[in-house]
This record gives structure tokens, sequence and C-alpha cells, in this order.
């Protein structure tokens, strides 16, 4: 009797350290890394370079697929990554008012806490699509639009915040 119960305690030990275990790695853990305030990183990724952004910051290259991807066209892709597990991403469209103002017209994904692809059409002058960071004591709004002077993406007033991890 003696015997069958410490063989059960030692099988709780075990599952026990090993869900303990399972919580501590992160789930979906990539390759980025934060500096100093940073706390999001996005890149911009052009059709073709998957594989390189993959490398370069997932864990393989078959990871790029495996993101949660949030549609809303299918022109442009960007890949959102927030520094912490406590971390909410929103992400929403916006539309052009009949007098000419940029409103959010309907929020697509919210309390995302994780790395995210979004596809998107861009713009400009005019942001099709926008996200909302909150987390690490901070709050980013941030239109997804790329510079018509470079190609790149902009990253707005927040900029110190946020690292570019971008594949042009």
């Amino acid at each position: 009797m003696k015997k069958v119960l410490l063989i059960i305690l030692a099988v709780i030990v075990v599952a026990a350290l090993a869900v303990g275990v399972y919580l501590l790695i992160p789930q979906n853990a990539t390759k980025v890394t934060f500096e100093g305030e940073q706390c999001l990183a996005i890149g911009f990724i052009a059709n073709g370079k998957e594989k390189d952004f993959s490398e370069k910051y997932l864990n393989g290259s078959e990871d790029f697929s495996k993101l949660t991807t949030i549609t809303s066209g299918d022109e442009d892709q960007f890949v959102v990554v927030p520094k912490g597990k406590d971390s909410k991403i929103k992400v929403w469209t916006y539309k052009v008012t009949e007098a000419g103002e940029i409103v959010i017209d309907k929020v697509i994904a919210e309390n995302v806490s994780e790395p995210i692809l979004i596809k998107a059409e861009t713009a400009e002058v005019v942001p099709k699509v926008g996200i909302e960071y909150e987390g690490n004591n901070q709050k980013i709004v941030l239109p997804l639009i790329l510079s018509g002077k470079d190609g790149k993406i902009v990253l707005g007033e927040k900029s110190n915040l946020i690292k570019d991890i971008s594949e042009y």
C-alpha cells in the first residue's frame, strides 16, 4: 500500500514539475530582442521575404505560416510582436467619412497578446488599418502606413518604443 502511494506521489510531483516548466517557457517565443524602453516590435514583410524574416526573428521558416493571422486585405503583410504576455494588441480598420474625417470603422481583433501577422491594404496618406498596443505602462496607437518617401513603415511619434523588424 505504501509503495503504491509513493508511486502516485512521484507521478504527481513529476506532472507538477512538467506543468511548471511548460508555464515558464514562452509559448510564442521569438528571436526579437528589445532594447531600452522598446515594448513593441513591428515590421513590414515584403512578399517573398517571409523565409528571411522567419529565420531572423522567428524560430524557423515554417513559423511564419503558424502566426495568428488577421486579414483586412492581402496587399501587404505586417508582423506585430508585443514584448510581454501582459500586453494587449487591438487591430481595426479605418474609413473616411463624407466630411473627410478618418475614423475607426470596425475592430477586427482585440486582446491579442501574442505575435500576429496582419494582412492588409495600405496607403501613403489615408491609413486602412491601425493598431493599439497597451502594456509595460505604455499605450501606442499606430496606423499601418508606408512612407511615400522611402517605402518604409512609419513608426509615428512613439518610435523610441518601437523596434522596426521589417524585411523589405
